[in-house]
């Protein structure tokens, strides 16, 4: 019987895997957050530094380890797309393992984390923020998995191994990380239930700061190494003051999709109602109380952007504590109602099975993508490659005269990635990416150029800019520089 609940559990996540594997590879290329984040880990591929060399506001960790698979295996998109898929199944099972941990009940675990799956398949992307998520699930089981102990006394290790995770977690994405590693810093003092354990308790916290200290002190040295300090400093926190943009939470209740929607309404009453439980009792499981502790940090990803990605990311924690509380309900579990928890799972693993093989289909029979180089395989709508090909025999023209080319637009990466092409500032082109000087520092570099030396490509008026364009930027292009031609979506101009 443990042997099928084993191969149960294997299908299980390889039909999960296999599901988001089939959805991510039959999507277009258009996604600018995947095609950003690409491009960052594939500028380190190519030996270039971040910060000096490359704009990047947060911390390098997961395009620095996507950058290794792009050496090793292929620099092609589609690598990424794979990885993604790899990604979102180490987040299924971690959230399964919690579940397990926390329920003791293989059956239910299995049944919660299958929901997991058919909401989140869709939304799983291989960037900062879900690297981070996958951080915090594996520090939670670890956490989890000592609740039956009194205190952590003699585990220094332990708690070096949780402090060192953590600052994987800064190195992941520094706000997010930073408040995350506070939080986790705090459970040992969240768990007591006697005064007495206080001195333990603060030695635990010494242990995982200096845990954490050690993945910190290794990024702080590589930065001073490569004289990028001050680099970092300019985008990552001088230059993020740039970033004024925002989307209301509120937004959430008017989204497409259905789970967006009614998760957004449920999970803010339901973590009400946790609170309210956990408070009441306190005294009988402080478990409940450190689970409800943990579901707060990861929330902070959905400001100030709380659009379907970023709510996906923070709420996946609380989600888990709900579906914990739910799966514990003590029900009377006979061979009738255990023959349907059985029949439920089969049924979930076969329809997963079926929207993978379904998603697998429908890529295998897309018109794929042969021509632009770091595409191949996928699907690329017709615009893509004319403009890529209309904007390369431009530059082609202009840098035959020595006149550089810069696409100032958000989008500008899809089309130099075939090309091989980086511009600092000017391939991921939104306010409070461009360092600590922001749309100044650009305006300034502009006038600060050679005449007849540049040619500045910008959106021309029929097509609406990025709701993150720096327009500051776009205006003194087209107040001070001299309009020269049109070229496909966008207008030329340089400086006489």
């Amino acid at each position: 019987m443990k042997n099928l609940k084993r191969l149960t559990i294997i299908l299980f996540f390889i039909a999960s895997f296999l599901l988001v594997l089939g959805y991510t590879l039959g999507k277009p290329v258009a996604n600018l957050d995947e095609l950003w984040n690409y491009n960052i880990a594939k500028q380190i591929a190519g030996g270039l530094t971040v910060y000096k060399d490359i704009s990047l506001i947060t911390t390098p960790l997961v395009p620095a380890i996507v950058s290794l698979f792009l050496k090793l295996i292929a620099d092609e998109l589609i690598v990424v797309r794979v990885l993604n898929a790899v990604l979102g199944t180490a987040i299924f099972v971690m959230s399964f393992l919690i579940l397990k941990k926390l329920t003791l009940k293989t059956s239910i675990s299995l049944l919660c984390t299958m929901i997991i799956v058919f909401i989140y398949y869709p939304f799983i992307t291989l960037d900062y923020n879900y690297g981070l998520l996958l951080i915090f699930l594996i520090i939670e089981y670890l956490i989890v998995r000592k609740f039956k102990e009194e205190n952590f006394k003699h585990q220094i290790g332990y708690n070096i191994l949780i402090g060192s995770l953590l600052g994987l977690s800064i190195l992941s994405k520094q706000t997010i990380g930073l408040i995350v590693s506070i939080f986790i810093l705090l459970v040992p003092i969240i768990k007591l239930k006697k005064k007495e354990d206080l001195k333990i308790a603060i030695k635990n916290i010494a242990w995982r700061i200096l845990g954490l200290l050690i993945p910190v002190a290794i990024f702080v040295t590589y930065l001073l190494l490569t004289n990028s300090f001050n680099d970092f400093i300019s985008y990552c926190i001088l230059g993020v003051k740039h970033f004024n943009n925002s989307i209301s939470y509120l937004k959430l209740f008017e989204n497409n999709n259905l789970w967006t929607k009614v998760l957004s309404i449920i999970m803010p009453i339901a973590f009400i109602i946790l609170m309210v439980i956990a408070i009441w009792k306190r005294k009988k499981d402080r478990n409940l109380i450190v689970l409800t502790f943990l579901s707060i940090p990861m929330l902070f990803a959905m400001y100030p952007i709380a659009d379907d990605a970023h709510f996906y990311v923070g709420v996946l924690p609380l989600l888990i504590t709900v579906l914990y509380l739910l799966g514990s309900v003590d029900l009377k579990v006979g061979k009738m109602e255990n023959a349907l928890i059985t029949t439920l799972e089969v049924f979930a693993i076969l329809l997963i099975g079926f929207m993978a093989y379904k998603e697998l289909l429908n890529y295998s029979l897309l018109n794929k993508n042969e021509e632009l180089n770091h595409y191949k395989y996928l699907r690329v709508d017709d615009y893509i490659k004319i403009r890529t090909i209309e904007l390369e025999n431009y530059r082609k023209e202009y840098e035959a005269k020595n006149i550089n080319v810069y696409v100032l637009n958000a989008d500008a990466c899809a089309y130099h990635i075939p090309e091989d092409l980086y511009y600092k500032n000017y391939d991921m082109f939104n306010l409070g990416n461009l360092g600590k000087d922001g749309e100044d520092g650009i305006i300034e570099n502009i006038k600060n150029e050679e005449k007849n030396k540049s040619m500045y490509l910008i959106l021309n008026e029929k097509h609406a800019l990025n709701w993150q364009a720096p327009v500051n930027v776009i205006k003194y292009i087209r107040d001070n520089l001299t309009y020269k031609e049109d070229i496909g979506i966008y207008k030329a101009y340089y400086k006489e």
